[in-house]
């Protein structure tokens, strides 16, 4: 949920320690990891495979529905047409902190800083 609220963008190694992914390897090795993993899938019986994908896709989109991804859609439809996916897309390629505007006089939920305001430390 942090992740998704805040746009936090994260190294291979954080992904891996938060349980996002389950193995990084170097770039050399990877076709090399990919068609072992392959290998060892593909020893099981079919039967079992075939039924834990489903039973696991079926877990993940147990919620899915038409209204669902409509509405997911509307947003992200939303999101990409804004001037802050602009911005935060330009600003990443520029690799600086983005300068987003907000819908909401002073910066809506927090209070502009004072003009003389120290920061914290």
């Amino acid at each position: 949920m942090k992740m998704i609220l805040t746009g936090e963008i994260i190294d291979a190694r954080e992904a891996l320690k938060i349980g996002l992914v389950d193995e990084v390897v170097p770039h050399g090795r990877l076709l090399k990891e990919v068609f072992d993993l392959a290998g060892r899938i593909a020893v099981n019986p079919y039967l079992s495979v075939r039924h834990a994908k489903r039973l696991v896709k079926m877990y993940w989109n147990w919620n899915r529905t038409d209204e669902g991804y409509r509405e997911e859609l509307e947003a992200v439809l939303e999101i990409t047409r804004s001037k802050d996916c602009q911005e935060g897309m330009r600003a990443f390629r520029e690799k600086r902190p983005p300068r987003y505007t907000y819908p909401y006089d002073g910066g809506w939920p927090f209070p502009p800083a004072a003009p003389n305001a120290k920061k914290k430390k």
